[in-house]
């Protein structure tokens, strides 16, 4: 009914006394009628091709019925209008390709945030990487951050996003007292870990890395150290800012044909425990190997005298080689290699993704599971600025002179 619409379809009413013939003979001649209806004042309504209304005709006059068309819909009754105005069709698509070209350039530049640095200082500044209708797409974001960073000392973090034709500057001033006590106590923000970084944010400093890099631990992700540039020379600060990295964890475990399993004996005994407030005596049982049920607690609850006793069935188990099949295998094999993997990962880690691989050896079925997981791998490391470094050095250094 749908696509019907799409191509052209008429409504139509028919009158006369043949109504059931004529619906037969139009199924006979593969014309298609749907939304058919029965009128009070026995006409018959229905919808169909535009393009099978024409063929009708013969079929009316030889029954003798009247059509009516009591309504059009589709794509060629939209497009009516516009026939012998094709050039106003043309222009009205030009105008909406102009308005797609133009929305993908760069039309207004909006700075938020400054106070003390003018905000025609920073447009001049963001004007050395972006004109005024270029395409949005070939502003670096990155680059034009780091050069509005660096071309201000006043500026402590910079920023930059695409609202459509307008480029937002994002301004965070800075404390010039703070930051030149940074200058003699500088850090840089290192990698703790090998992975992939998923996330980067610099608050302050310089990052001579990018997201979706891969690097190494001990390399620098935030630098404290600024880059000269034509307006200022080096400047070092405290790097701060956030780094997200993407990490793989990988364990794997065997697991034989036979494997000796752990199983009951018939053999259990009860033990007792007893906890005097923060004292614990616990009567050992006699079995190495055991599992525990039927737990029975009781005890006293006073104020000068916490009294708890703990009663514990405790049923002796004992290695046992036991054959398994393909599925137990590989479900002992995948639990093994889970577990195994999860204890690598940190606590605080979020777990994006885990998958568990099994293939058939000669030893047995081997499981390796891999884990995928989004942590923060940023640590700050104190360094000294070459300045420093070079006073330290004089300061150590034995004398030439006699």
């Amino acid at each position: 009914m749908l696509w019907n619409r799409v191509r052209g379809c008429v409504r139509i009413q028919v009158r006369g006394r043949s109504l059931e013939r004529f619906v037969n003979a139009l199924t006979e001649r593969g014309l298609r009628l749907y939304g058919v209806e029965r009128m009070d004042d026995g006409s018959l309504t229905a919808w169909m091709d535009a393009s099978s209304y024409r063929s009708l005709r013969p079929l009316l006059r030889e029954l003798h019925l009247r059509s009516t068309v009591l309504e059009r819909q589709g794509l060629p009754f939209a497009l009516r209008p516009w026939r012998g105005r094709w050039m106003l069709a043309l222009g009205g698509i030009f105008c909406v390709a102009a308005l797609f070209f133009l929305s993908q350039r760069v039309w207004e530049i909006r700075v938020e945030g400054n106070v003390s640095i003018p905000t025609d200082r920073v447009i001049a500044i963001v004007s050395k990487q972006v004109a005024i209708g270029m395409p949005m797409d070939k502003v670096d974001l990155d680059a034009l951050r780091m050069l509005i960073e660096r071309s201000d000392p006043r500026v402590a973090w910079a920023g930059a996003q695409r609202n459509g034709t307008r480029l937002t500057v994002h301004i965070v001033e800075g404390d010039l007292e703070k930051m030149a006590e940074d200058q003699g106590h500088p850090t840089n923000i290192v990698a703790t870990k090998d992975a992939m970084i998923d996330e980067l944010t610099v608050y302050r400093g310089y990052a001579p890395v990018r997201e979706g890099q891969q690097v190494k631990e001990g390399d620098v992700l935030i630098s404290g150290a600024i880059p000269a540039n034509v307006e200022m020379g080096e400047r070092y600060v405290t790097a701060s800012g956030e780094v997200w990295g993407r990490l793989f964890y990988e364990a794997g475990a065997l697991v034989a044909r036979e494997s000796s399993v752990y199983t009951r004996t018939g053999k259990s005994e009860d033990v007792l425990t007893i906890k005097l407030g923060r004292q614990v005596v616990e009567m050992s049982g006699r079995f190495a190997h055991f599992e525990v049920e039927d737990v029975e607690r009781a005890g006293i609850d006073s104020l000068y005298l916490p009294l708890d006793w703990i009663r514990e069935t405790h049923y002796e188990t004992a290695p046992k080689v036991t054959a398994l099949d393909d599925e137990q295998m590989c479900e002992a094999a995948e639990e093994k290699s889970r577990e195994e993997a999860i204890a690598l990962v940190p606590k605080d880690a979020e777990i994006l993704s885990q998958r568990t691989n099994t293939a058939m050896t000669e030893e047995g079925l081997r499981a390796v599971t891999v884990i995928e997981t989004r942590e923060r791998i940023g640590a700050s490391v104190h360094f000294d600025p070459p300045a420093v470094a070079e006073n330290a050095a004089g300061e150590t250094a034995p004398s030439s002179t006699p």
